[in-house]
């Protein structure tokens, strides 16, 4: 099936290496993507001044895409590069997504569990959740290597204020303050040192949170055998809180 998909593509500012180039996806209703065009094409050209080697595909997507067209384009950006999208003369694969605006995220089923997950954008070997053309749903895999782990980094710019407008505004309010982030400008200017969001150099409405997630100490200071424990907690949580113990949960 081919996806509908207007696509964007922005040359890196780093082109050392000419044979292999990361690819990181901004996926962007088109609603949000005509109001906030200018602004979303600053944000990946911030992204390419930091990262070396680097290419952003900005894609907006149809508000009738399904999250199945969304998990499929990326996982041909993931296993077939950016050739998928275009003949090109050299090697890339898709390190990163971005879902901005009003993106649908899939909904998988384990039994009679369900619920949202981003999982089907990001999980692409050993999947944790298939999808199945008969039910039309993502459910969980019975292979034994699949595990819950995802291939690329994501992340998700959705204010769901449940108004258009305000969402608009919020997103656009955020791509400033990341772009003043990365450029050292406003109240991120340099010369003013630490800032704590009380400062009164800019209006009180301008408030500069920074999250700092440091993933590889993160990645060092996991136990594999706490993560294994907590999932195996989490499919037994009923009858754990009910006290059911028996030769099967023991077993199990």
């Amino acid at each position: 099936m081919r996806v509908p998909f207007e696509i964007f593509f922005w040359q890196s500012a780093f082109a050392g290496n000419k044979d292999f180039f990361n690819l990181v996806s901004i996926i962007v209703d088109e609603e949000s993507y005509d109001d906030l065009r200018w602004t979303i094409i600053r944000y990946s050209r911030d992204i390419q001044s930091q990262l070396e080697n680097t290419k952003v595909v900005i894609l907006p997507t149809p508000s009738d895409a399904s999250a199945l067209d969304i998990a499929s384009l990326n996982e041909s950006l993931f296993f077939e590069w950016y050739k998928s999208l275009e003949d090109v003369d050299y090697e890339s694969r898709l390190i990163w997504t971005v879902l901005v605006g009003k993106i649908p995220l899939p909904i998988v089923f384990d039994d009679a569990l369900s619920g949202k997950s981003i999982l089907p954008y990001v999980d692409f070997e050993n999947k944790s959740f298939i999808f199945n053309h008969e039910s039309e749903k993502y459910e969980k895999s019975d292979s034994p290597e699949s595990d819950l782990w995802a291939e690329i980094w994501h992340g998700v710019i959705s204010p769901n204020t449940w108004n258009s407008g305000d969402d608009i505004d919020a997103i656009r309010d955020y791509f400033d303050k990341n772009h003043d982030y990365y450029t050292g400008q406003g109240v991120f200017n340099q010369d003013f040192g630490v800032i704590d969001g009380q400062d009164t150099l800019e209006p009180d409405d301008y408030e500069p949170y920074v999250f700092y997630y440091d993933q590889f100490r993160e990645n060092a200071a996991l136990q594999y055998q706490s993560y294994v424990w907590y999932e195996m907690y989490l499919q037994n949580i009923e009858d754990i809180t009910y006290n059911r113990y028996s030769k099967e949960l023991a077993e199990k």
